[in-house]
């Protein structure tokens, strides 16, 4: 997306179309905003520092406001030595600057280097994605084959369900992991039901399950954002408690929200945990991954509250003005 003012504007799409972009253009920062809220799939922003009605600082600094350097890079063109516009730009949350007079080469180099950048951290996030599938897939196959083996000798129907909820788990996983970016609620719903209905056979009656869902809502999320929450409510909340517990799936939702929650009364999360979940620095692989991939997508992160030996509960809050 370019926002310029006009001159700069046809040189800057000359220049992009020569090199094979797809460029919008913007005549003015509000028009800019506005085309950036619909169009959600936009790589990287060029804004001239000076624009009509809002000044191409104040539109980055909305842009920081529910993007990240990496989700939306933006590139801002300056006066000549003006050193106090490069630090203000990059006060305003800029990734780079480009002096005016453009020169392409320069252009095509920075452009370039800001679009790799994104590539890079998109394919580090797919990498941990793929990442915790090896991770969860062993494990959770290892325990569900015990289970499938010790129902052979005494509950064959039982044994029959629990291979039909793994077949379907399997396979989902496998197909969401190859084939789309976003999914929808209802499919990964179905994985979870699938998951559950298997540690339901596992833990017997020390684990109980609620599901609060409101069928009237549809909408889209990447793969594996809700399984890894209530797998991680299983394993972390309600097995290492001798008594069980009760997990609750709740999705509702209000006039401009959506919200899915999951909540378990198992063992809760150590004050020491809890510190490194709010301030990002998640150690498991799952919750990383599940909060990153809802920030590149929804601009929003994974709400953790919990009570030592009582509670956990993980909210996701998804505006509905952001869904695809």
């Amino acid at each position: 997306m370019g926002v310029l003012s006009e001159s700069n504007l046809k040189v800057l799409l000359g220049a992009l179309d020569s090199m094979g972009y797809s460029v919008i253009a913007a005549k003015n920062g509000q028009e800019a905003l506005d085309m950036i809220h619909s169009h959600p799939m936009i790589d990287l922003v060029i804004l001239d520092l000076m624009m009509p009605r809002i000044s191409g600082l104040d539109v980055c600094r909305t842009i920081r406001s529910t993007h990240t350097l990496t989700e939306i890079p933006v590139l801002i063109l300056t006066a000549a030595g003006q050193i106090g516009d490069i630090v203000a730009s990059f006060e305003a949350g800029a990734n780079d600057f480009l002096q005016k007079p453009v020169k392409l080469p320069e252009l095509k180099a920075r452009v370039e280097s800001l679009l790799l950048m994104k590539k890079s951290v998109q394919e580090a996030l797919q990498h941990e994605l793929d990442f915790l599938q090896a991770q969860i897939t062993p494990h959770f196959l290892y325990n569900t084959l015990n289970t499938i083996v010790s129902l052979s000798y005494k509950d064959v129907e039982k044994m029959r369900d629990i291979i039909n909820d793994l077949t379907y788990y399997l396979r989902a996983k496998f197909d969401f992991y190859n084939q789309e970016r976003l999914i929808p609620l209802t499919r990964e719903l179905e994985l979870v039901r699938a998951y559950l209905g298997i540690e339901q056979v596992r833990y017997s009656t020390r684990l109980r399950v609620m599901f609060e869902i409101d069928e009237e809502i549809a909408c889209l999320l990447p793969p594996l954002t809700i399984q890894p929450l209530v797998e991680n409510a299983v394993r972390h909340g309600i097995a290492p408690k001798l008594s069980g517990g009760t997990i609750t799936l709740s999705v509702y939702q209000t006039t401009d929200m959506i919200y899915i929650t999951v909540a378990d009364d198992g063992v809760g999360i150590a004050e020491s945990r809890m510190k490194e979940i709010v301030s990002g620095q998640y150690k498991g692989v799952g919750l990383r991954s599940v909060d990153k991939r809802l920030q590149t997508f929804y601009q929003c992160r994974l709400q953790v509250e919990s009570s030592y030996g009582t509670r956990t509960t993980i909210t996701i809050a998804l505006r509905k003005e952001k869904l695809l």
